[in-house]
């Protein structure tokens, strides 16, 4: 795939077999390269979003792929809907395509007794892959994630972000293996352009509009695989990303969150007390937890 060029224009698989064999050329020296992530999404006048997904992984050694048994999306049900559209792995011994049945699926509830982030998980099960195979997989987004849909409906936008009428979100162009081409795609409303900034390095930019919307792409091609290096803040902090939001500022942006946020991490008097005299005369390591 060229720059710029969406994912979703491959037709055929014979296709995406032929673009896995020109990837080799690139990134030589690694076991796994992700050959394309193109994601669009859509935000609405209340902050709102839908998106999707499409992503292409090459496994050029088997090793790289275990941390890919199972794909997996963490998400809060009362505020966003994450679901695999379409899951296969083309194998590069036999050349064909295994579609992973949507019956697999899991859809795992959170704890009862979670007491920090009441968080669903959709868990899509992946065959063994093996030397030279890739996993390709679609997913639909609503709600506070990322999303793109090819038909947006008013039900599609039921999520209400934590500020109504705002979007807001940041985007990771880099992993922690090299990255061929990465593009991102997003409109919205032209009452409510987008402020964004990049972090860690540069990525392409194009803007337009239409009477009624701002169209805005970002992409990166031939991104190095993200490293630790001593002493760094994290993959959160170094990493190639954007940020975006359809605030008139920053500080609005920032403000609204510190006045959000702040408040839970407050210690009351009678919350220190209480915790106090729970934790009298327990082990150390319950205590901890406690205190937690």
């Amino acid at each position: 795939i060229g720059t710029g060029t969406p994912a979703n224009l491959i037709q055929d698989d014979q296709a995406v077999f032929s673009l896995l064999e020109s990837s080799l050329a690139k990134f030589k020296d690694h076991d796994m390269v992700t050959v394309y992530d193109h994601i669009v999404t859509e935000y609405a006048d209340s902050g709102a979003a839908v998106t999707e997904e499409e992503v292409l992984i090459h496994f050029r050694n088997e090793s790289a792929a275990k941390d890919y048994r199972s794909l997996h999306y963490d998400y809060n049900p009362r505020t966003a809907n994450i679901e695999f559209v379409e899951v296969k792995v083309y194998r590069a011994e036999s050349k064909s395509v295994e579609i992973i049945s949507p019956e697999t699926i899991i859809i795992a509830k959170a704890p009862a007794d979670s007491i920090f982030w009441n968080f669903d998980s959709v868990i899509c099960p992946v065959p063994r892959l093996m030397d030279g195979d890739a996993l390709y997989y679609k997913i639909k987004r609503q709600g506070l994630n990322l999303a793109y849909l090819h038909e947006i409906s008013d039900e599609d936008f039921r999520f209400i972000p934590p500020q109504e009428g705002y979007f807001m979100d940041t985007l990771y162009f880099q992993e922690r293996h090299p990255v061929i081409e990465k593009t991102y795609d997003i409109s919205g409303p032209r009452t409510k352009p987008l402020q964004f900034s990049m972090a860690n390095g540069s990525i392409n930019t194009t803007v337009r509009f239409s009477e009624n919307q701002w169209f805005y792409t970002f992409s990166a091609n031939d991104v190095d695989a993200w490293t630790r290096e001593p002493n760094d803040d994290g993959y959160g902090e170094t990493a190639l990303k954007l940020a975006l939001a359809s605030h008139p500022s920053w500080e609005m942006k920032s403000k609204w969150a510190f006045e959000h946020n702040e408040p839970q991490f407050v210690i009351s008097d009678e919350l220190r007390t209480k915790t106090m005299e729970i934790i009298k005369d327990t082990p150390l390591e319950v205590a901890w937890v406690v205190w937690r």
